[in-house]
């Protein structure tokens, strides 16, 4: 095998499927990458037992070839090498790059044939749809962070739901269990539209982000197990493909979980909140980041108490239909909520001190975000 590439071409199509290797913890041989030179094209796959990520791009090819090879000591030599053109030969067990006259690496490759078989088949997908780039890109930004990273509860709220109703609806949520994200959308089926649900891990999605368009469609597709089940769902972008497997269990009715009828609701600006709070932290109980959210008609308070270290307390202008109430939160949930938030100004609803409080926008209709108060001491 013989190519010529850009370093700089060649670590954008490598980080994706390193990423991808880098995640295996079960088995050896998925720490290796599949390098594949024929005809025009280049073909990288890497993959764990979650998810694969192939890459497909043209490329100046002389020979062609394949190997195996550990993907993220590959990709460290591709990066130091800067911007120079690099030239690539395989040989029966290692590779050489050259770049230039006085730069050349030879790194040990391994048979392809060690690779499992079914990682490189094409898979044929039973049911499939297309929706926005753009609208998935965001969706992702908004609600990843408000996916568990806690081992300790179920696998189910560590993903992203993707909920499609035979109406064209699709909704995607995230939540911890203390808070929901919610991002809805619309897709269009290849046949029927129909009603469909199942979650994604959060590192497929991570993936896929990078690879995302602001504009332009997504072709998603699903298999299902004999049980009627979704097995795995594929993504499809120009020059990428992801296969994925799915995370089982019940995802809870989030429909349920959001507030209908709100007996009390704030129009807050973004800025001066997320300002204040940063501010009157400080001094929070690091253990608990309470922090204590006043309402009256004109003015939020926001106030901390802490036995140790002192007080503090800030004002900030809103517009507020309601009884007056207090309502003790983790600061870190509204501040992770407005860091997303791309709107001046949102609404901030509640019932009770120790209900559901929902948060929205006018200007993002589409994004809703759920998230439960502290227990007043």
């Amino acid at each position: 095998m013989k190519i010529k590439i850009l370093s700089k071409d060649l670590e954008k199509l490598l980080k994706p499927v390193v990423k991808a290797s880098s995640s295996n913890k079960t088995l050896q041989i998925l720490n290796h990458i599949y390098f594949e030179a024929k005809g025009d094209e280049i073909t990288i796959v890497g993959a764990n037992p979650e998810y694969t990520v192939k890459i497909a791009e043209k490329g100046d090819i002389d020979a062609n070839g394949s190997f195996l090879i550990l993907g993220d000591k590959f990709l460290q030599i591709i990066k130091s090498l800067s911007d120079m053109e690099i030239i690539i030969t395989s040989e029966d067990s290692s590779i050489s790059i050259r770049a230039g006259d006085s730069i050349n690496f030879s790194l040990q490759t391994f048979p392809i044939e060690e690779y499992p078989k079914q990682i490189l088949d094409v898979i044929e997908t039973t049911y499939n749809f297309d929706v926005s780039q753009g609208d998935i890109k965001k969706a992702i930004k908004k609600l990843i962070k408000f996916c568990s990273s806690d081992a300790s509860i179920q696998a189910i709220f560590t993903g992203f739901l993707f909920d499609l109703r035979e109406s064209g609806d699709l909704t995607l949520v995230t939540t911890d269990t203390k808070r929901m994200g919610v991002y809805r959308s619309s897709y269009k089926a290849e046949k029927d539209t129909k009603n469909i649900k199942f979650v994604v891990p959060k590192q497929t999605l991570e993936i896929l982000y990078d690879a995302l368009l602001d504009e332009g469609p997504l072709n998603v597709g699903i298999n299902y197990d004999d049980d009627g089940n979704v097995k795995n769902v594929v993504f499809k972008v120009p020059s990428m493909t992801i296969s994925s497997s799915v995370i089982s269990g019940n995802f809870p009715n989030y429909e349920m979980v959001i507030p209908s009828m709100l007996n009390n609701y704030a129009i807050i600006n973004r800025k001066s909140l997320e300002e204040a709070i940063k501010r009157v932290s400080i001094i929070s109980d690091k253990e608990t980041n309470r922090v204590i959210f006043s309402f009256n008609r004109d003015n939020l308070k926001i106030e901390v108490q802490n036995n140790i270290l002192g007080y503090a307390h800030e004002f900030v202008p809103c517009r507020y239909l309601g009884n007056p109430e207090s309502v003790h939160f983790n600061y870190e949930f509204i501040l992770e909520y407005l860091s997303v938030l791309d709107a001046e100004e949102f609404y901030w609803g509640f019932n009770h001190y120790d209900s559901g409080n929902k948060m929205w926008s006018d200007d993002e209709k589409d994004f809703i975000y759920v998230c439960m108060p502290l227990r007043r001491t």
